[in-house]
C-alpha cells in the first residue's frame, strides 16, 4: 500500500481486531458452531476480495501482484474449507446454511482447490462477486 501511498485505515485496524478478539472470546461462552460458521462465510467471501483486486490492477496494467494475490485468495479458501470441515456434522448447519446462504452446498466463491487454475487463469474466478465489474470491463 505504501508503494501506492495508500494510507493504512487506523479505524479499521482497530475495528477488524476488536471484532476478532470478540468472535475469539465467544468460543468460550457459546461453542464453536457459530463463531466458526461465520468465519467460514466471512472466508468464503474473503476468496474473491483478491481475485477482483487482481482484475482492477491489471485494469490500471499492475501486474507485479498477481502471484502474492493468488496466493492469498487461494488461503482464504482453504480457511473456508477448514471452518466449513470443523462444522459439518453440527445439526445447526442445514438451518444456517438456508438462512445466511452459505456451507456444504452455497460457497460465496468459485474456487475449487481440487481443480486449481493458474495464476494466469485466475481472471476466471469470481466473476459473478460483488464489486467485480471495473471500469474497463462494466458489467461483468
Amino acid at each position: 500500500m505504501r508503494r501506492y501511498d495508500i494510507p493504512v485505515s487506523r479505524y479499521y485496524e482497530i475495528k477488524y481486531w476488536i471484532i476478532g478478539k470478540v468472535i475469539g472470546c465467544s468460543c468460550y461462552f457459546i461453542g464453536r458452531f457459530m463463531p466458526y460458521f461465520f468465519a467460514g462465510k466471512l472466508e468464503s467471501g474473503n476468496v474473491c476480495e483478491y481475485f477482483v483486486m487482481m482484475k482492477y490492477f491489471h485494469d490500471l496494467g499492475i501486474n507485479d501482484h498477481d502471484t502474492v494475490l493468488y496466493e492469498m485468495g487461494i488461503k482464504e479458501k482453504e480457511h473456508e474449507v477448514h471452518f466449513l470441515e470443523a462444522v459439518k456434522d453440527a445439526a445447526w448447519l442445514p438451518l444456517f446454511e438456508k438462512i445466511f446462504s452459505w456451507g456444504p452446498e452455497s460457497s460465496l466463491n468459485d474456487v475449487d482447490l481440487q481443480a486449481r487454475l493458474p495464476v494466469d487463469g485466475s481472471d476466471q474466478y469470481c466473476k459473478n462477486f460483488k464489486g467485480s465489474s471495473s471500469p474497463s470491463s462494466p458489467g461483468k
